[in-house]
């Protein structure tokens, strides 16, 4: 049996049409997924002082940790993006501004 590991991303925040992504994995590779992201990112099963057990679920946890995952590639396509523009337009003004430039 397949189970929708809860990682259905609406992406209204990064396009304007928005767009939802849905992975489908079998339950024993979800809660693997699940428990990965929780390791990676140092889950905690208690906080605070005295401990408590942690509000938020691994499985809230994970996805908060993939959201931020896609929104950091997102910001650094973004500013890749920006700054290989600014450069080509720097070096087309460049290019322009020293047509003229002769040596003697």
């Amino acid at each position: 049996m397949k189970k929708v590991l809860a990682l259905c991303l609406v992406a209204i925040w990064m396009f304007s049409t928005g767009f939802t992504w849905t992975v489908t994995m079998d339950n024993s590779m979800a809660v693997e997924v699940r428990d990965a992201f929780c390791q990676q990112y140092n889950y905690q099963e208690t906080v605070g002082e005295p401990p408590v057990p942690n509000p938020e679920s691994k499985t809230d946890f994970a996805m908060r940790h993939i959201k931020t995952y896609i929104r950091e590639i997102h910001k650094a396509y973004k500013a890749n993006t920006a700054a290989n523009t600014a450069r080509d337009a720097a070096i087309a003004a460049s290019d322009t501004a020293t047509a003229g430039i002769t040596v003697n």
